[in-house]
């Protein structure tokens, strides 16, 4: 009869002999049992590759054996078991990661041994994250897509690093470029684009376009009154203000405060200069325009002192006049044209070479001083060249008329002295001098030959 605590295992040889705790010896045959023996000191459980037997310790022996063998060989084997049984070799982190479905990160676990132990499992792919011990793919963003697939801009239909179709935008272009099949590209501005931009409106203007690259481009021109530039601005129409001399030419302004509009159509007020005289300022009848304004006849008149009678001279303007009569006077009208007194002499003298000279005397009353002093001469004579003609005040002012002379041709000496006739001595010496008393006239033939009559002379003065 069999020990109850004998337990036979043939199927225990396959897992002895792994572990090298039972090796038959070459030529015996026989069965193999375990014989298990119940000790104080066991462990309460032994995992043989998953199975346990609660309370025994193993022992494995030969069956063929004699079983005579004296006990002391059975204890013997029956702790070498044992020993085996403590030698269990653990089993590797990757068959515990994958036993248990764990794909990554780390997990506490009692292995085949019965150890407890805390294992790390793979790390996850680059692309995957590990969450509660599973590797999870993580989508990458459109961002992440774009660049991987070196797309610079737009929408586009793409597969992720997950695996997944999606439809991703990416970034749009900065400008001035435009997305052209998911590339930013630069379509380069038109010539009105280009000027339109720089604010330039006239000429040519070089300067880098939209694109950056370097272009000449004309700009156009301007419509008058404005001129390329004319603002101080290059490149710019504005109308260039005129100078004062090309406001006042341009309105036809020669003198004068000029108030008017300008080309670029501001109001404006220019002195315009001055007149030469005798032209004045709108003197022509025309505003802001240098004209002669001629004088009326009587300022025409008291302009040559002509009080009376006709009068033909060159007026301020440089124009021939001839007024009709400057006045009356309450007595005689002189023949320089004014009024005052007159008085006449009737000679009848005999001019002759080496004769005495030909004297006459005016005696004048009720004029006290001369202002103003005129003489009438009426000599017959052949040739007039050899006439000498003095005139002498009642104070003692000899005033010379005419000196004879063989250069002065024709016939008669007949005019009035100073209107007609120039004398050698001008007769202003003789205003302020005394006018009563008497006025000689001594004429003279100086020359042989010809001959002739002092016939009569006059004296006219004006007194105050």
């Amino acid at each position: 009869m069999h020990d109850p605590r004998r337990v036979a295992l043939p199927f225990i040889v396959s897992i002895v002999s792994a572990c090298n705790l039972f090796s038959a010896t070459p030529g015996e045959t026989g069965d193999v049992s375990v014989d298990a023996a119940v000790r104080d000191d066991a462990p309460s459980t032994l995992d043989l590759g998953g199975m346990s037997d609660t309370g025994r310790d193993v022992s494995i022996r030969d069956m063929s054996a004699t079983p005579d063998a004296a006990p002391a060989d059975m204890t013997k084997n029956v702790d070498a078991s044992a020993d085996a049984a403590d030698a269990c070799e653990g089993e590797a982190e990757t068959s515990i990661c994958t036993r248990l479905g764990v794909e990554c990160g780390t997990v506490a676990h009692v292995d085949n041994c019965g150890t407890e132990r805390l294992v790390s499992c793979a790390p996850c792919v680059a692309e995957e994250v590990c969450r509660q011990n599973l590797c999870v793919c993580t989508p990458e963003s459109d961002a992440a897509i774009c660049a991987r697939l070196a797309l610079a801009c737009g929408s586009a239909q793409a597969v992720d690093n997950c695996g997944a179709a999606r439809t991703v935008q990416c970034a749009p272009c900065t400008a001035p470029a435009t997305c052209q099949q998911n590339a930013c590209v630069c379509i380069p501005e038109s010539d009105l684009e280009f000027c339109t931009r720089l604010t330039k409106d006239c000429d040519a203007v070089s300067a880098p376009d939209n694109c950056g690259m370097a272009r000449a481009v004309s700009c156009g021109t301007c419509t008058l009154p404005a001129v390329c530039g004319g603002g101080g601005t290059p490149n710019v129409c504005a109308c260039a203000a005129q100078s004062d001399a090309q406001f006042c030419s341009a309105n036809g302004a020669t003198c004068g405060s000029l108030t008017a509009v300008d080309v670029c159509g501001q109001s404006r007020t220019v002195s315009c200069g001055a007149c030469t005289s005798p032209e004045s300022c709108g003197g022509g009848g025309m505003a802001n325009t240098c004209g002669c304004s001629p004088e009326t006849d009587s300022e025409l008149c008291a302009a040559n002192g002509a009080e009376c009678g006709p009068l033909t001279v060159t007026d301020r303007c440089g124009a021939s006049r001839t007024v009709n009569d400057c006045g009356a006077c309450a007595g005689a009208c002189q023949p320089d044209g004014t009024c005052g007194v007159t008085f006449s002499s009737v000679v009848g003298g005999a001019l002759r070479h080496n004769a005495a000279p030909v004297v006459d005397v005016i005696t004048v009353t009720g004029c006290p001083t001369v202002a103003g002093v005129s003489v009438d001469v009426n000599i017959t004579h052949t040739y007039r060249g050899d006439i000498r003609l003095d005139l002498l005040s009642p104070g003692g002012v000899a005033r010379r008329l005419k000196t004879e002379s063989t250069m002065v041709g024709g016939a008669n000496l007949i005019g009035n002295y100073p209107a007609t006739l120039t004398p050698v001595e001008p007769l202003d010496a003789l205003i302020g001098e005394t006018a009563n008393g008497d006025w000689t006239i001594t004429a003279q033939d100086m020359y042989q030959q010809d001959q002739g009559t002092f016939e009569d002379w006059s004296l006219h003065l004006v007194c105050n």
